[in-house]
């Protein structure tokens, strides 16, 4: 079976709406923080930087893929096995090297045919369709049932 990668235009989309819920989420601790009077400002600051440095790399690597991810219908999975999740560790490097080379990293994707980006392919991950990705649960059966 041939693999369609998604279209990098496709991630750049994913990625705006994930700007979109943390800007929202940003301005709704905010608005938290305004009606408490007791919490220091750096505990601010460090919870703002928590939620900016940590959503991404949680959603990847526990679920696959952040809000945005799932809202475009895609999912970052191993390279060399598109059905295992990449993991926590793997995620925050890849959101590390995506966050130093900023948009560089996309530009090498429209001259592949996978879409792999720098942060891609220097953690071995790729995108990929939901659609095309075996169901968890269906993989565990599959060893069960072997």
């Amino acid at each position: 079976m041939d693999i369609q990668y998604p279209r990098t235009i496709l991630r750049i989309k994913a990625a705006l709406i994930d700007v979109v819920l943390i800007l929202i989420l940003l301005m709704a601790l905010s608005y938290v923080f305004d009606n408490i009077e007791e919490v220091a400002n750096w505990i601010k600051i460090l919870i703002y930087v928590l939620v900016f440095y940590f959503y991404e790399p949680f959603w990847v690597g526990f679920y696959g893929g952040t809000l945005g991810h799932k809202i475009m219908g895609i999912e970052v999975r191993m390279m060399n096995d598109r059905n295992k999740r990449i993991g926590f560790p793997i995620s925050m490097l890849r959101f590390m090297i995506k966050a130093a080379l900023g948009w560089i990293s996309f530009l090498i994707s429209y001259s592949r045919e996978d879409s792999r980006c720098i942060h891609d392919l220097a953690c071995g991950t790729a995108v990929f369709y939901k659609r095309d990705l075996e169901p968890e649960n269906k993989a565990v059966g599959a060893l069960v049932n072997s």
